[in-house]
């Protein structure tokens, strides 16, 4: 989300969503195990092809245990749950997110048309799911959207393991919902500024009209990860993409996961791996080749759904639409 070489990718609502959706249905078995060593931290402190990894199965190369925690929350085999929201209260937790509030450098480096706020009507926590609503809305001076931006930055970061998200995603047009981290470096970067110390994008969606208008299919699901590139410098970004036109049905509730390790990174919806990248594919940061830099750090967690930019506009008679989130769930190898 955050870049300037990016994956191409009057009622109002007061918060409520055009469309009905389940509710914390059962969770859904996603990808697998590594031997990857892990850190964690509750504070903050701290176009190429991609080069192919064992992944000998790729939909699903391992699986889900029997075994529940004490919070009856399924384990993978390997792996112990180190941090988690299931969003089981009436508000959002503020030990655990804190709010991006306004429209950033230049629509957040995308030129996004939506302010982003803290109010009820664009995110709110009932029923066990969070909603991120996006809606019309010409309360905050020149903008035409509001919604919302949570993050874990400041509060909850980790290097290496496995994080799931569960969602429904919005299907109107100018609609961008992300699920993804960035370095949790207060003030500056441990290896330089974007995108030197690196993006992973686990989820991002857009919308075009125009295909569906065509007959084609609208959904672009897409993962990408972003770091320095030895020949462009601290201002280029090497994104990987997988473009997943099977997934159709992103109102229905789908697992997006991130299998990250030393040695590789891993996207992946329910059973299906979008995305893998090497190390040596991103490990050109000159004289640190050889190291799982910029990947090697403590990164944040975050939730947003954007408007417009470097997506399609929304159409005249957009009033709302929103992203739900079951859960997040971070896991890290025994």
């Amino acid at each position: 989300m955050r870049r300037t070489n990016l994956l191409l990718l009057t009622g109002l609502t007061l918060g409520l969503c055009s469309c009905a959706f389940e509710i914390k249905g059962g969770d859904t078995d996603s990808d697998s195990n590594s031997d990857e060593s892990s850190s964690v931290s509750t504070s903050e402190s701290t176009n190429s092809s991609t080069n192919h990894v064992d992944d000998t199965s790729s939909s699903s190369a391992g699986s889900q245990s029997s075994s529940s925690n004490s919070n009856g929350i399924p384990e993978y085999d390997g792996y112990n749950l180190i941090w988690n929201d299931e969003f089981d209260g009436d508000q959002l937790d503020s030990s655990k997110w804190g709010y991006q509030i306004g429209n950033g450098d230049w629509g957040w480096g995308n030129g996004e048309l939506q302010y982003y706020t803290s109010n009820s009507r664009n995110s709110s926590v009932s029923d066990g799911v969070l909603t991120i609503t996006a809606m019309k809305d010409q309360s905050m001076g020149n903008f035409n959207y509001t919604s919302a931006r949570i993050t874990t930055s400041g509060k909850f970061s980790f290097a290496y393991g496995k994080i799931e998200a569960r969602m429904s995603l919005p299907i109107t047009q100018g609609m961008w919902p992300a699920f993804w981290l960035l370095p949790s470096v207060e003030g500056t970067n441990d290896y330089g500024g974007w995108p030197s110390s690196g993006e992973i994008d686990i989820m991002e969606r857009i919308m075009d009209q125009s295909k569906v208008d065509a007959g084609n299919d609208p959904t672009i699901t897409s993962s990408a990860i972003h770091y320095y590139n030895n020949f462009g410098g601290n201002n280029y970004s090497i994104y990987q993409t997988s473009e997943n036109h099977a997934l159709s049905s992103v109102r229905e509730w789908h697992v997006y996961g991130c299998e990250w390790t030393p040695d590789y990174i891993k996207t992946y919806i329910d059973e299906q791996t979008i995305l893998i990248v090497a190390r040596s594919t991103w490990a050109q940061l000159p004289g640190l080749q050889n190291t799982s830099a910029p990947f090697d750090k403590p990164f944040y967690i975050l939730l947003n759904l954007a408007v417009g930019g470097r997506v399609p506009t929304p159409t005249p008679d957009f009033v709302s639409d929103c992203m739900k989130v079951d859960y997040v769930r971070v896991y890290q190898a025994e």
